[in-house]
């Protein structure tokens, strides 16, 4: 094997076979075709209507999150894989709302 000096190798990088696997990949396909089809709708890939994506609500929850200095590192930094206590106890107060109970609890509550 010979050593070259980083960045004076003259032959094409060797990449991973896994990148062969990638470019045939049936989601990522079908993905594509929702994108470049905006006027097709697509239930295969998962895509939502641009439309109806909650930008200005999402652009002030930044704000605030980014304009505190303390709040914006808490939110940059990644968190435990259980998420964060706060916003599970915010979803189940407004889960528990939308079913009209009182008793949701992590324990009890089923997603999919």
């Amino acid at each position: 094997m010979t050593m070259q000096t980083p960045g004076t190798s003259t032959s094409a990088p060797v990449f991973s076979q896994r990148r062969d696997w990638a470019a045939d990949n049936v989601v990522g396909f079908m993905m594509k075709q929702a994108v470049d089809h905006p006027e097709c709708i697509s239930l295969a890939a998962g895509l939502v209507d641009p439309k109806t994506l909650p930008v200005e609500v999402t652009r002030q929850a930044a704000e605030r999150m980014l304009g505190d200095d303390s709040m914006a590192r808490t939110g940059l930094q990644y968190g435990t894989t259980e998420g964060s206590h706060r916003l599970r106890d915010l979803l189940l107060e407004y889960l528990a709302g939308l079913e009209e109970t009182t008793s949701a609890n992590w324990a009890s509550t089923v997603t999919s």
